[in-house]
């Protein structure tokens, strides 16, 4: 749909909504005209609009009612702004080239959408060229592709809002094919200020672009408000929610990953038209695939991709995050064939291989995820995101030249990206740190005053390590090196690449960062270092002994049973407040309570759960279980299947049997007397004749 076509104009809203807590229902789209801006609605329902004009206006905004989709191009618009990218309208030769070729592109056709564009030369149709030949593999041909869409930009100027927007995708091709330029990232920027500010007010894809710009920099502050916008100028834009979903996931948020992927998929099956039931939406599939993948569970992931590759067999966004999913199982073959399928249909493209590596250093597998970042570089040696989750995950496996070259790299390509320009600025200054050497430890410190706390450390990390190591049957190959960071902020930059961490310590497999313990403006404040270290270093050690392939709550279990300090009367309170009111967590939940707490409670109850779960499996299968456990996670085995082999039970099986041992231990510290001050109110009226003459007669 054009921008002449579709009606009045207005001004920008200003209010923004800056969080992501907004409602996610799905209505019908006409229904989610009351989340218009004041602006776009006057758009939508100017008097001195024609009914077509109406009619055009509520389908660019997303808000169209029963019989706006009575045109071939009005409905194909509605299938591209709700991403339902097999609908029938785009096998109509009526519908306008352009559209069809993005929905066969988007379905994975990128041959098919290549022809169908032969002598089509609007924006939007070059534009699309040019992600064609990208997703081919022909990366030449769609660099030389751009020239002349960045000649029309950059000297003609853009005569409409559409124009200028295409021609910004374009030219983010463009950066991702070349070395960018420092200022690459504020031209895009600004060319899409031009189009909202200047062309066009209303303009959402002006402003859905920015969102995506803003994501890809890491910068989500600022991306939230772009996503907002665009949702206020059109409610049903599926690029929008998948944004949404995705920031969701990052955030371990997966209600509101959920609610979002259920929005894309009603929008797109309202959609009038189908032959039958609608395909699986893509984004949503996506969004609960990595949603799994982020749990650490591949196989769920792959269950929750199928359908749409069942739809969309040549999608290369699914095909790329079902070779992530693979890479994450350890099966090198399947993981070989998923990359081998990949490169058939897209020659030479890094896509599959930076999945299987992001999703393989995401879970730890720093020496696995390595060949397949570095075959990435290799073959898109321009790709930020590449030399971003490369220096990364160098950071996290503690090669701290390697992650400088990297992170160098990455922040020449890409100076606007926050999570890596921090991290590069952290890992200059790690450089400059002084070490002191132990028998099992190395402290790493910055030069001054931390140095009289790191020789204080040595002798106290050596006892720590006699108790964990002999504890747990198992000794790291490599030193561990604690890092002792002198605040806050750089504690959490360290651990995170982002200023602000609710924690004071953490593991990451052989690097263990903590604060530094200080009272002051910058700090959290003073703590028992040594019992804190004692706990992290119990992390370091199962996840050598497991390959880094403990569940999160087991590691954690294990670490709180290796502080080896009593359990206080306000754990068992808590503990014994969630057993009574049917609040313990379930196996699945209980990982996601650690990160993604949905009470203040939260994330200690999870601590202290998992290490009553930890005693239950002593008490029951004996202290060698656990090990025998973590042994089989070490070769892959997934926890259902370790449960069954080491435990005799399935999870659930496990669980349902841990709460009945929660209820007599609960009993044994005297918190779950056999009669509850109930019952004995009730006994003592029932024995009393007048206040049992009262109680009837008040039933």
């Amino acid at each position: 749909m054009s921008d002449g076509a579709r009606g009045g104009m207005g001004t920008r809203a200003l209010a923004l909504v800056a969080g992501l807590a907004l409602s996610l229902a799905a209505p019908a789209p006409a229904q989610q005209g009351q989340g218009l801006s004041d602006a776009a609605r006057q758009a939508v329902s100017a008097a001195y609009l024609t009914d077509e004009e109406k009619a055009q206006a509520r389908v660019f905004h997303g808000v169209w009612e029963e019989g706006d989709l009575d045109s071939v191009e009005r409905l194909a618009f509605a299938a591209l702004t709700v991403h339902a990218w097999g609908h029938p309208v785009f096998d109509d030769p009526a519908t306008p080239a352009a559209y069809r070729a993005e929905a066969l592109l988007r379905r994975g056709d990128a041959q098919a959408a290549l022809d169908l564009l032969a002598g089509e030369e609007s924006m939007r149709a070059r534009r699309v060229r040019v992600e064609a030949l990208l997703a081919l593999g022909r990366h030449d041909e769609a660099d030389a592709a751009v020239g002349p869409i960045a000649e029309t930009l950059l000297r003609r100027g853009a005569q409409t809002a559409e124009e200028l927007v295409e021609g910004v995708k374009a030219l983010r091709v463009r950066a991702r094919l070349r070395a960018a330029e420092a200022g690459d990232f504020e031209l895009l920027m600004g060319l899409l200020a031009q189009a909202r500010d200047e062309l066009d007010r209303l303009y959402w894809p002006a402003s859905l672009v920015e969102a995506q710009l803003l994501v890809e920099k890491d910068n989500r502050a600022q991306a939230v408000e772009a996503i907002e916008q665009t949702l206020r100028l059109n409610p049903s834009s599926a690029g929008a929610w998948a944004l949404r979903a995705e920031m969701a996931v990052d955030g371990f948020n997966f209600d509101a990953m959920e609610s979002a992927a259920k929005v894309l998929e009603a929008q797109a099956a309202n959609l009038p038209g189908w032959d039958g039931d609608a395909p699986a939406q893509v984004d949503a599939a996506l969004a609960r695939a990595r949603s799994w993948m982020r749990q650490n569970e591949p196989v769920e992931a792959l269950e929750r991709l199928a359908p749409a590759l069942e739809a969309y067999p040549t999608q290369r966004d699914l095909l790329a995050l079902a070779t992530g999913a693979t890479a994450m199982t350890y099966d090198e073959a399947a993981t070989r064939a998923a990359l081998e399928r990949f490169d058939a249909l897209s020659p030479g493209s890094a896509q599959a291989y930076l999945a299987a590596g992001a999703a393989l250093a995401e879970a730890r597998q720093y020496a696995l995820s390595e060949p397949y970042l570095l075959e990435a570089i290799e073959r898109a040696p321009n790709l930020p995101e590449a030399h971003i989750d490369l220096g990364l995950m160098y950071m996290q496996w503690g090669r701290d030249i390697p992650a400088h070259d990297a992170l160098e790299r990455a922040v020449a390509l890409d100076p606007f990206h926050v999570r890596a320009d921090n991290s590069l600025r952290l890992i200059s200054e790690l450089l400059t740190y002084e070490r002191l050497e132990g028998a099992h430890f190395s402290v790493r410190f910055r030069p001054g005053v931390d140095r009289v706390m790191a020789e204080e450390m040595l002798p106290v990390l050596d006892r720590i390590h006699d108790t964990v190591a002999g504890e747990l049957e198992h000794e790291p190959e490599v030193k561990t090196v604690i890092e002792l960071m002198p605040n806050h902020e750089w504690f959490a930059v360290r651990i995170t690449g982002m200023p602000a961490l609710h924690t004071i310590a953490a593991a990451t497999g052989s690097v263990i960062a903590m604060e530094a313990p200080k009272v002051g403006p910058d700090h959290s404040g003073v703590y028992d270092w040594a019992r804190v270290v004692q706990h992290e270093y119990v992390h370091t050690v199962t996840l050598s002994r497991t390959k880094n392939r403990i569940p999160h709550w087991f590691t954690e279990a294990a670490a709180v049973h290796l502080e080896q300090a009593p359990r206080d009367y306000g754990t068992c309170r808590m503990l014994v407040g969630a057993l009574v009111n049917g609040e313990l967590f379930d196996m699945q939940a209980i990982n996601i309570a650690f990160v993604r707490p949905e009470k203040p409670s939260d994330r200690g109850q999870a601590y202290a759960q998992g290490h009553w779960m930890y005693e239950f499996i002593v008490e029951r299968w004996g202290a060698e279980a656990p090990l025998r456990l973590m042994d089989l996670y070490a070769e892959g085995v997934r926890e259902e299947e370790a449960f069954r082999s080491v435990l005799g039970v399935a999870r659930d099986e496990f669980f349902a049997s841990f709460v009945s041992w929660a209820e007599a231990q609960a009993r044994a510290w005297g918190m779950r007397p056999e009669t509850t001050m109930d019952q004995i109110v009730l006994d003592e009226t029932l024995a009393d004749p007048d206040l049992r003459a009262g109680a009837a007669a008040a039933l």
